[in-house]
């Protein structure tokens, strides 16, 4: 038999709903999940399905990616040497000043991806790793020709040639060579979409490997703050996203260090370990954070707030508020199925 809340229980169930509502931020989407259990399920949000531009916070899944191809290739993040491009120094926008000709780890790089947000890193490890891939590829259809139905001639003959790169060669690319290094970044962008597919990320489509604006890399609140869930399961990525300062010698010129500073602000507070920030002016400033406090912990991702500087508060004001709504909610002398059911009823507002 069905009982009916009383209404006095109705009553308190609406107050919980109604007081102390979401706080006004000038983000266009954001998104809390809680990041204690397995799912990483949606606590609190706002247009968080919605696609958007999310600048450099597509370099997380472009992490994601390396750090998986590392096991698959058996390759270690510190002796796996990578040289740098002269197309890949010259990228613009935000940069790990990376030297053409000069050879870092997959370890350096990542740090250098993910602290300055380097689009010259993240295109030096894209470039890297798409022809590995692109290798792979190779030797699969000389495996099994029938996987190569439909594929041209022409793009036989480039994933042949992608076989004949080595370090002793790696640099003319930059001679004439753009279609090889595009087929290479292609390469690594389906293995980025890949992993979004196996994420079950519906929102998202990569074609970047840094995140400078592009029609067709989006992705959403929502799918970036599953992907950081994903992501923070990983030893190695936490780390790198944790850490604050990071500093390397060049291989190339004597003496010289590159000295990278986190991007991410947040990493000063208390309680936050990372994770990603972004602004192009598609994209405007974004941010995924990671925070525990207490009994809590979230992942809070933010698109299109309206300054730089707003953003950091902005995670900062919607994180205390759904500790507190939460605590209220959980602390109340409700049935524990009424409060889930408020929870639920909170998630999209």
């Amino acid at each position: 038999m069905h009982i009916r809340p009383s209404s006095s229980e109705h009553l308190r169930h609406k107050q919980l709903l109604m007081e102390n509502p979401a706080p006004f931020v000038t983000a266009s989407s954001w998104i809390i999940i809680d990041d204690n259990g397995k799912n990483g399920e949606i606590l609190f949000g706002k247009n968080e399905h919605e696609p958007r531009q999310v600048a450099s916070l597509t370099k997380i899944m472009t992490a994601n990616v390396v750090l998986q191809l590392l096991c698959r290739f058996n390759l270690g993040e510190h002796n796996c040497l990578i040289r740098v491009l002269l197309s890949s120094s010259q990228l613009i926008g935000t940069s790990a000043g990376l030297i053409s000709g000069d050879q870092l780890s997959v370890w350096e790089l990542l740090h250098g991806m993910m602290l300055p947000s380097g689009n010259d890193a993240a295109q030096t490890l894209a470039i890297h790793f798409g022809f590995l891939l692109a290798r792979d590829r190779h030797y699969q259809l000389q495996r099994d020709p029938q996987q190569g139905q439909g594929i041209s001639d022409h793009k036989k003959s480039l994933l042949l040639e992608a076989t004949k790169v080595d370090m002793s060669n790696y640099v003319s690319l930059d001679q004439g060579r753009q279609e090889l290094i595009d087929l290479a970044l292609g390469e690594f962008y389906k293995e980025m979409n890949r992993e979004a597919q196996v994420m079950n990320l519906a929102n998202t489509n990569f074609c970047s490997a840094h995140g400078m604006h592009h029609d067709q890399n989006y992705s959403s609140a929502n799918d970036i703050a599953r992907l950081s869930f994903h992501c923070m399961k990983n030893p190695t990525f936490r780390q790198i996203v944790k850490t604050q300062k990071y500093t390397c010698e060049s291989r190339m010129q004597l003496g010289y260090l590159y000295q990278w500073q986190n991007t991410n602000k947040l990493l000063e507070q208390s309680g936050y370990s990372g994770l990603k920030t972004g602004i192009t002016p598609t994209a405007g400033p974004c941010l995924a954070a990671s925070l525990q406090r207490d009994e809590f912990k979230f992942i809070v991702v933010i698109l299109n707030s309206k300054s730089m500087d707003q953003r950091w508060g902005e995670v900062q004001k919607l994180a205390t508020w759904a500790m507190n709504k939460i605590a209220k909610i959980k602390g109340s002398d409700l049935k524990p199925k009424v409060k889930k059911k408020i929870l639920q009823k909170l998630q999209h507002l």
